[in-house]
């Protein structure tokens, strides 16, 4: 499926963990765990289950990865005190070598991703229609497309910018750059496609905060 999601990614042994245990030590200690045919039950949008919410977490459980899905937690990691957030699900997840954050929103065009190592900030990319901003050496990986030299071409008799797509013999619109990077990047540091997430998960859970 194609996602529209913002979300951390935290390696980490995962065969005993809770995931309940995660919302009430890192997120909130007020919450209610919603069953899947709570989810979409009202005529009012707003009511209705969405990761976009500030209230609302799902959170998946892969073999090597705990991924809270929240847009509004995703979003601190690309903020000033990114750090604070960070040292939270650092210290709570027993030191992880590795949170990945991220940002991927095909809607908006808007593509992100903080890698911290260790409990350090290593690599900060994020691009939307309006800006790219970054932090750190670019990955590997990710020069190959960062590099790419931009080209013109004709499509319906239409002129286009573009790049040709450094694996294949492809051209494609400028504007599908960001979405090749960041798939890329995420199956380089998570070890499958964000497209694979529901196949790869092994239990999900779905989180609603109350006051």
């Amino acid at each position: 499926m194609s996602y529209n999601i913002g979300a951390v990614a935290v390696r980490t042994d995962t065969k005993s963990i809770n995931l309940a245990d995660i919302i009430c030590n890192v997120i909130s200690t007020k919450y209610r765990e919603l069953n899947r045919d709570e989810l979409y039950t009202s005529s009012n949008y707003k009511e209705n289950f969405d990761f976009r919410f500030d209230d609302c977490f799902t959170v998946f459980k892969t073999e090597f990865y705990i991924i809270i899905a929240n847009s509004h937690t995703a979003s601190k990691f690309f903020s000033a005190d990114s750090d604070l957030i960070a040292d939270k699900f650092y210290s709570y997840f027993n030191e992880s070598k590795q949170i990945f954050a991220f940002e991927y929103y095909q809607s908006s065009d808007t593509y992100g991703y903080s890698i911290i190592e260790n409990g350090k900030l290593v690599r900060q990319f994020k691009a939307s229609q309006l800006s790219t901003t970054e932090f750190g050496p670019p990955l590997n990986i990710e020069c190959k497309w960062l590099d790419l030299p931009e080209i013109d071409f004709e499509e319906d008799g239409e002129n286009y910018r573009g790049f040709k797509h450094p694996d294949y013999n492809i051209i494609y619109h400028k504007e599908s750059l960001y979405s090749f990077l960041f798939q890329e990047v995420f199956k380089h540091e998570i070890d499958f496609h964000i497209d694979d997430l529901d196949y790869k998960t092994i239990e999900v859970k779905f989180f609603r905060l109350t006051k």
